[in-house]
């Protein structure tokens, strides 16, 4: 059955189980917020790609109201819930100021592949080491989830809309698994020429020894 619901589209994805902060200074988004605020209510923030609103998008709840600015502008940070899809969407939601539409909710299967996890855990340990981030420690394969790490991996947009799209946790881990293994060659190329270059320009200036 379809359900209405306030949205907040936005010019990136939101995955389920993110924290996002956000600016508000729009007047219909004001009101949103107020509104969520007040009533204890949720809603969607739907990507927006090429000026188009995508139909997959994630439930999202506020937090907290971190600054509420003379203007009323505020800082915000909200946490994703779950995926859904707009079935209609109206540009200003009846009686409001902010967009809405009917949506329906999207079921997922979450039961990931162990072996599949440890494989897309260990590229993203590698992908982390070749760019030279914070060590992955193994005790956080248990918490690892594909939106857990779905703007990590060096995702497109598109990619991301994609892996949100997704209806399996295997299938949005077996997604990574193979975007990894085909990145990861160029990702360590390109830092082995960085390193080089580096090495180059730092020894540039270097005299030859007379014998």
């Amino acid at each position: 059955m379809a359900e209405y619901l306030p949205l907040f589209p936005l010019n990136s994805v939101v995955f389920p189980g993110e924290t996002l902060r956000l600016y508000i200074f729009e007047p219909r988004y004001k009101q949103l917020i107020n509104e969520c605020n007040e009533q204890g209510s949720t809603f969607g923030i739907p990507p927006v790609m090429d000026n188009q609103i995508v139909n997959i998008f994630t439930e999202v709840e506020l937090k907290q109201i971190d600054r509420t600015y003379e203007g009323g502008e505020m800082d915000i940070h909200v946490k994703g819930i779950r995926r859904a899809k707009i079935l209609q969407y109206d540009e200003v939601a009846p009686g409001k100021l902010y967009p809405g539409g009917e949506i329906s909710w999207l079921d997922s299967d979450e039961r990931g592949n162990p072996e599949l996890q440890k494989i897309v855990f260990d590229l993203f340990v590698e992908l982390n080491n070749a760019l030279g981030f914070r060590r992955v420690e193994l005790s956080e394969l248990p918490k690892l989830h594909s939106f857990s790490i779905g703007h990590q991996v060096g995702l497109t947009s598109e990619q991301e809309c994609k892996l949100l799209g997704m209806d399996s946790e295997s299938g949005r881990l077996s997604f990574l698994r193979d975007h990894l293994r085909k990145i990861l060659p160029t990702i360590k190329k390109q830092e082995r020429n960085k390193v080089k270059a580096k090495m180059n320009g730092h020894f540039k200036d270097a005299q030859h020894p007379d014998y």
